[in-house]
């Protein structure tokens, strides 16, 4: 039986983490991983496909750098549960991020996926939507912060209702950005990290779902769908040059809730398509 037939067919079972691990040359460390199914349910941002303005600051980068190091306590992973709604998690997450790197906020604002997910009629709720609709969504209409409205749909699965007060019944008061840029490229992306973190598409194989630890490649498997994440930073282990990238799973997945994939070739199509939002 084929390799990306087994992953199809029973992609859970310890066999198939065997055979990975067999493959010459691995740079990541596969396992049988209690996350699989959420993950199946999430693979559905599509790309844009459309223009939009151009990121074109041009700065001096570092030959590594990581908000993880810099600003550790500007990021958070958080987890979508069994919604699939990765662009709601990684667009409104990079929001938090980058008003707090950005000091807009004086430490990190949670702010609500949920309120996306409901009140946004372009994209599908938990059905995913369009890449570049998270950001334009924000920047249109802005959304509140976590505390007002918490996140349900990771239980319940569904979108449910706009809401138009908070949980507590309070007024809904809307948070907006001032705009988004795109970046394509390893150099684009890098410039755009030094202002905060960044927004970007990434296809998902079937191998991805036994990631643990180290610098993600596409071994085997068919392509299953597409998620939405954040790069955070870059850097290189023994001359492999890598993404440091922050998925929705919870901090119990991959590497306290960020992998890592290699950089400059544009794996899994995580350089085509990306934005920095100017908060």
């Amino acid at each position: 039986m084929l390799l990306t037939q087994i992953l199809t067919q029973s992609f859970n079972k310890q066999v198939v983490v065997e055979l990975l691990k067999n493959i010459p040359g691995m740079t990541w460390t596969p396992a049988v991983n209690e996350h699989l199914k959420k993950m199946s349910s999430s693979f559905n941002v599509k790309r844009s496909f459309n223009t939009f303005p151009l990121f074109t600051q041009i700065y001096t980068v570092p030959q590594a750098f990581s908000w993880l190091d810099e600003k550790p306590e500007c990021l958070k992973v958080r987890d979508h549960g069994d919604c699939g709604s990765t662009l709601a998690f990684q667009a409104v997450g990079q929001f938090s991020d980058n008003r707090c790197i950005s000091k807009f906020d004086k430490t990190r604002i949670n702010y609500s996926e949920q309120y996306q997910i409901s009140c946004d009629t372009v994209d599908l709720g938990c059905e995913g939507g369009y890449l570049a609709q998270g950001m334009y969504y924000i920047k249109s209409n802005g959304v509140p912060t976590l505390q007002c409205v918490s996140y349900k749909s990771g239980t319940t699965g569904q979108p449910g209702k706009c809401p138009t007060t908070c949980d507590d019944g309070s007024e809904i008061k809307l948070v907006k950005s001032q705009n988004y840029f795109y970046v394509g490229g390893e150099e684009g992306i890098k410039a755009a990290l030094s202002q905060g973190t960044v927004y970007t598409y990434f296809q998902v194989y079937e191998d991805f779902m036994f990631y643990v630890d180290g610098i993600y490649q596409h071994q085997y498997g068919d392509v299953a769908g597409a998620i939405s994440v954040s790069i955070v930073g870059y850097g290189e282990e023994e001359g492999i040059p890598y993404w440091i990238v922050r998925n929705s799973l919870g901090a119990s997945w991959g590497k306290n809730g960020y992998f890592r994939v290699i950089r400059g070739r544009n794996e899994c199509e995580i350089e085509v398509e990306a934005y920095i939002q100017i908060v």
